[in-house]
């Protein structure tokens, strides 16, 4: 359903956005409290994410970020 309206508004898909954010930049930062309670492993993600961290590091480097999303 996201996809067709991403589509029907001629926006980027996914894997586009990923792909621009990480040419400008974009550090992705996994959660690693998180990766634990869902079982997950660091071969679960996407090529583009480089830091896995927990939640004090996280904090350390959004303070010195201009924009910082947690989702």
């Amino acid at each position: 359903m996201m996809k067709k309206l991403m589509r029907q508004s001629k926006m980027p898909s996914l894997q586009e956005m990923i792909t621009m954010a990480n040419e400008m930049g974009v550090k992705f930062v996994v959660c690693t409290t998180t990766m634990a309670l869902q079982g997950l492993t660091e071969e679960a993600f996407i090529p583009e994410v480089k830091v896995f961290a927990g939640a004090s590091t996280y904090l350390g480097e959004a303070r010195e970020a201009k924009v910082n999303l947690f989702i």
